[in-house]
């Protein structure tokens, strides 16, 4: 008979799925600010931002010529992949990054899950793709189809790393990131999984799809400097530049990386998935529906809005959606805590950004460090909220709420608490 592997998943632990705690033992980043997580956040502390003007072979799609100019904050890779697609690859480098600092053997490499998402399938590498089928009608090979599948870094991840747990890969919008992380959560809270690597990858910086960002209004006006285009929660904002670039984490149950060894950086306490069905573009601009989802999730784990000591934004700088998030935040904390955005340095993210923003709050626990937001200069009145300005700063953080919010009515809340024993 086979060998069958010994089941290191805490399956008597189903009956109180609350009490089963989390550990964050890894993070990996790869962003427009840098490849690698000490680069990204340092860079982000100093509030820098990455966006620039963008070349016509760094934007353009084999099949959507571009006819204007183009900018957005693009990853530089030092040595791309020669087969992979660009979001596979930050998928990957990610990976490596976060399985690295969590210092994960192969053997709880092999009993690990994969929950890796992303907003689409990587549509530059479709469209070369379909282009080579078109140019070689005649050639009888067989075609590599993955570019077709959004589950493809997904897939990827858990093959590199040999994972034999549940793989899966969320697909909602700009929400995505952070549907990883609370999906990737439950199956640990669940006894299916003891670790799980999840996160989330993006590269959206296609000719087609920044053509229809543009024509729904949500995209900044570069004038003569995109780095200073997207303000989340500026008075003068007026929507965000696109981004692209991935971040893994790595989830374990909590007794598990006490029992290895490992120094959890954060505790994953929780998260809620929840639906505005205002529209396909279009929000609860009164804040209720995402203040209710807050709410819910702070009340299930009993934590007071006032141990939440920031908050790190969605905060697209688009107008509405600035502005309904500042309302829903009003409504749950009041005046305080004061938050953070990151878009204004790196761009919007879409699949990638929620775990791109998990990954840097993992960051700011550890640290004690609230980063600024990058180009938030004139706080819009309008907005009943507290946002970092220029500086970044350094505080006491108790627990960080994340918040998400996706094209299609998608909503996404998660808690992570500083570790104390």
């Amino acid at each position: 008979m086979p060998h069958v592997p010994e089941n290191k998943t805490r399956s008597h632990r189903k009956a109180d799925v609350n009490r089963v705690r989390i550990a964050v033992t890894g993070i990996g980043l790869v962003t427009p600010l840098g490849t690698e997580t000490e680069s990204t956040w340092d860079a982000l502390q100093r509030g820098d931002s990455a966006a620039r003007f963008l070349t016509e072979e760094e934007i353009e799609s084999r099949q959507i010529p571009s006819r204007v100019r183009g900018y957005g904050a693009r990853v530089e890779l030092k040595n791309p992949g020669l087969h992979d697609s660009r979001s596979t690859t930050f998928a990957l480098m990610a990976a490596r990054q976060a399985i690295a600092q969590a210092q994960l053997s192969p053997e709880f490499q092999r009993s690990a899950g994969c929950v890796f998402g992303t907003s689409k399938t990587d549509l530059r590498a479709t469209d070369e793709l379909f282009a080579k089928l078109h140019e070689d009608r005649a050639s009888q090979a067989e075609p590599d189809l993955s570019a077709l599948f959004p589950s493809s870094p997904s897939t990827a991840v858990a093959n590199e790393f040999q994972l034999q747990g549940p793989a899966s890969c969320p697909v909602a919008a700009c929400a995505t990131g952070m549907v990883s992380l609370i999906r990737a959560a439950e199956l640990i809270r669940h006894g299916d999984a003891s670790t799980v690597i999840t996160g989330s990858t993006d590269c959206s910086l296609h000719a087609g799809l920044l053509a229809s960002y543009r024509r729904l209004g949500v995209l900044a006006k570069p004038e003569d400097d995109p780095a200073q285009a997207c303000r989340p929660f500026d008075q003068h904002r007026g929507g965000f530049v696109v981004g692209e670039g991935a971040a893994a984490l790595v989830l374990e149950d909590w007794d598990q990386a006490n029992e290895r060894g490992a120094a959890p950086l954060a505790e994953w306490v929780d998260g809620l998935i929840g639906c505005d069905p205002t529209g396909l573009t279009a929000v609860d601009s009164t804040g209720e529906t995402l203040a209710q989802l807050i709410q819910k999730l702070l009340d299930k784990n009993q934590v007071h809005p006032r141990q939440v000591s920031t908050i790190c934004y969605h905060g697209t700088a688009t107008r509405m959606n600035d502005l309904t998030e500042a309302r829903a935040i009003q409504l749950v904390f009041g005046d305080r805590p004061s938050g953070f955005g990151i878009k204004g340095a790196i761009g919007h993210l879409m699949g990638a950004a929620g775990a791109v923003e998990a990954a840097t709050s993992v960051c700011a626990i550890k640290d004690q460090i609230i980063p600024p937001t990058a180009n938030h200069h004139h706080h819009d009145p309008e907005c009943p909220n507290r946002v970092t300005g220029r500086h970044a700063v350094r505080q006491p953080i108790e627990y960080l709420l994340k918040t998400s919010l996706g094209f299609g009515g998608h909503l996404a809340v998660g808690l992570l608490k500083r570790v104390t024993n």
